[in-house]
């Protein structure tokens, strides 16, 4: 039998945090998960005890993000993983990129796509946005057929991340919950306290319409209809 696959696009190593626990609610479906990341996240600063260093060795820097990002690959069963390298606080809609994303999606064929909502506040995700967009309606077209035979993803969406979305899908997130929190710890160099605080906060707020404890938000391209439900 052909294997499940989700796909993320995300900018940076840590942005899966917005939708692991859907994740994991899939991969005990059945499902597996492929990421493609577009950059290593190497000028995003650290933090140490709680505080945000002003000075960075960036040795130390990226040693820390590479054992972050491995471990995370393990916990959330990342097989297989793309990192494009594209610069952090750079990432930008080309059309050689766009074609790479749309090689892999032929390849794999995923049923899902998890990309970053357009209305996001950091460029890097409005770039990856558009681009993982246009990668999935390109992948569908009868286009470049030398990069794969083309595909139509069933399901594309949007993943919230700090700005709130039109919550469209709400995933029951409430037995993967703690796992997710798993995650998160790994990127200490990354995340304080304020990113915990945002984690709790969205996560029990889309659960309340949900009548669940936790829930992840997902909205639907306004020009990429679902195809199935």
């Amino acid at each position: 039998m052909k294997e499940k696959y989700i796909l993320g696009i995300t900018a940076h190593p840590d942005d899966h945090i917005s939708f692991a626990g859907t994740v994991l609610k899939l991969q005990k479906q059945g499902y597996r998960y492929a990421e493609i990341v577009l950059s290593r996240a190497e000028e995003s600063g650290m933090i140490k005890e709680g505080e945000r260093l002003i000075s960075v060795d960036k040795k130390d820097q990226e040693e820390k993000r590479s054992k972050e990002f491995s471990s995370a690959v393990r916990l959330l069963k990342i097989d297989p993983v793309y990192q494009l390298d594209l610069p952090n606080i750079g990432v930008s809609y080309e059309k050689e990129t766009a074609l790479e994303l749309m090689r892999i999606i032929r390849a794999l064929q995923p049923e899902m796509l998890f990309i970053h909502h357009p209305d996001d506040y950091m460029n890097d995700h409005i770039q990856a946005s558009y681009l993982g967009l246009e990668a999935a309606k390109i992948a569908s077209y009868s286009f470049r057929l030398d990069l794969g035979k083309n595909w139509r993803t069933p399901k594309v969406l949007y993943f919230e991340g700090v700005n709130p979305i039109n919550a469209e899908v709400l995933v029951d997130i409430t037995d993967e919950y703690n796992q997710k929190l798993e995650i998160l710890k790994i990127y200490g160099s990354q995340f304080d306290d304020r990113g915990f605080q945002l984690v709790e906060g969205t996560s029990r707020y889309r659960g309340y319409p949900r009548r669940t404890q936790r829930a992840e938000a997902f909205e639907v391209p306004k020009n990429y209809p679902l195809w199935e439900i």
